[in-house]
């Protein structure tokens, strides 16, 4: 009697947990035990938690046969998704420095081998070419006696296919590398305030634009100036004209149908539309004093061109440049101090817009102004979103003032994974360096690289 209850007991305890039956396929005692039949086993049984760790399947447990791999424990690099999101040995660092002194830094491959190197200018004056594996020692190094306060910009250009490396000191000393740090040549231009550059390829070759103010008593006095040159032709090249008002934030350039326009905000809450000449062709007013502090988006819709840009002011706007008159406004939840981008997330052939708020909401529109997501992230945000394919999908790169990064899906907005970089008041830069994908970030006192991780379980 008492063997007949105690078989009960083990067939209704099997009944209930099959992952402590002695012929769990799952167990290595087991005379069954295989991985095919263990695979056929789990999914059997969804809702159990074999390994013990806390998940089942059911609960989002992507490997019930490995305790240390489930959704509650952090990514590590190991080629395994060990927080069971679909992505491989994402947000996990490479390396982590602190900065002796401010630096700034841009990406590009300079010597064609598939790994792109970090360019970077310093507060103390020295140009440097960095290995992406490493910050030090630097590969070349090279003083020009300046501080610097701009990032470099490292460009290839299209007629002589040399690569040119500009950068821009505080006190307007200009100076052209090329790939090995030597100058090639250098000028003064005048400014108390400068603003990052913007290449621009046309027939003659690939230009630079960068805004200039000067203030000659107080901010409300200033003059601002667009200067404009030729790397590859060198100091004969450069030219300026003036905006007829105090810039408040970097300009936008294209070259289209043989002219060269410039679109740039300007104070008491205006947007300025010049050509390569410098003559005015309208300006968008916002109304408000308040100014617009992050470059223009300009984007094509139909054959005609828009520009997109958000405000001081609590407000995001659309405007036609061909007629200067806002299609829409959207009344942003906190001051939108950062760039936006755009993209066609659903390939139905129109973009959709995103934008960064002071408050930490990254928000998704569509071409007519209609709100289709908006996600809060911890923290401040003053550097502009990425956008870009991950994983076989289009994902937002944010990263708050605190130094959390955010990888978000641009089609629904749900957080595909963050992390911790401890980089304050940061930039994000992709770069290509050892065959694989990742993100530079660098800020006040502190660089790291991370990983990008690989989508190999993502299916869209």
């Amino acid at each position: 009697m008492v063997r007949t209850s105690l078989l009960i007991l083990l067939l209704l305890t099997a009944g209930c947990y099959p992952h402590l039956t002695w012929d769990n396929p799952c167990d290595p005692r087991s005379d069954n035990h295989s991985q095919e039949a263990c695979s056929r086993w789990i999914a059997l049984h969804p809702d159990v938690d074999f390994d013990g760790d806390g998940y089942s399947t059911t609960s989002g447990d992507c490997d019930e046969t490995n305790p240390r791999v489930n959704p509650g424990v952090a990514e590590e690099k190991n080629s395994i998704d060990d927080n069971c999101n679909g992505i491989i040995d994402e947000g996990t660092p490479v390396w982590s420095q602190t900065l002796a002194q401010s630096e700034l830094f841009t990406a590009r491959d300079l010597d064609n081998d598939g790994n792109d190197e970090l360019v970077a200018v310093t507060e103390n004056g020295y140009a440097r070419v960095l290995s992406a594996g490493g910050l030090e020692p630097p590969l070349l190094e090279k003083s020009l006696g300046t501080t610097f306060s701009l990032p470099p910009v490292v460009i290839s250009d299209d007629k002589t296919g040399n690569i040119y490396i500009t950068a821009l000191g505080e006190t307007g000393s200009l100076f052209v590398m090329d790939e090995n740090l030597n100058v090639e040549w250098s000028a003064t231009i005048t400014g108390n305030k400068f603003f990052a550059p913007q290449a621009v390829t046309s027939p003659a070759g690939t230009f630079l634009f960068i805004g200039a103010n000067t203030y000659p008593f107080d901010i409300n006095s200033g003059y601002g100036w667009i200067y404009m040159f030729a790397p590859a032709l060198g100091k004969s090249s450069l030219r300026y004209f003036s905006t007829g008002s105090v810039i408040s934030a970097p300009p936008a350039v294209w070259y289209s149908e043989g002219i060269t326009h410039v679109l740039v905000p300007v104070a008491g809450g205006r947007v300025r539309l010049l050509d390569g000449s410098g003559t005015v062709e309208g300006e968008f007013i916002t109304g408000s004093q308040e100014p617009v502090t992050a470059r223009p988006l300009v984007l094509q819709h139909e054959n005609s061109l828009y520009a997109a840009f958000g405000s001081s002011n609590w407000t995001f706007y659309l405007g036609d440049l061909s007629t200067f008159s806002f299609l829409w406004t959207y009344a942003s939840s906190a001051p939108v101090y950062t760039a936006a981008v755009s993209g066609d997330v659903d390939a139905d052939g129109v973009a959709e817009l995103f934008f960064a708020s002071e408050d930490g909401f990254v928000r998704a529109l569509d071409f007519s102004g209609t709100l289709l997501w908006e996600h809060q992230l911890d923290g401040s945000i003053f550097t502009s979103p990425l956008f870009l394919k991950l994983y076989n999908r289009f994902v937002l790169v944010c990263l708050n003032t605190e130094g959390h990064l955010y990888v978000l899906d641009a089609a629904s907005g749900s957080v595909l994974w963050e992390s911790d970089t401890l980089v304050t008041n940061g930039d994000v830069i992709p770069l290509k360096w050892n065959n694989a994908n990742y993100f530079f970030i660098s800020g006040e006192s502190k660089a790291t690289l991370v990983h990008q991780g690989s989508g190999l379980n993502i299916q869209d």
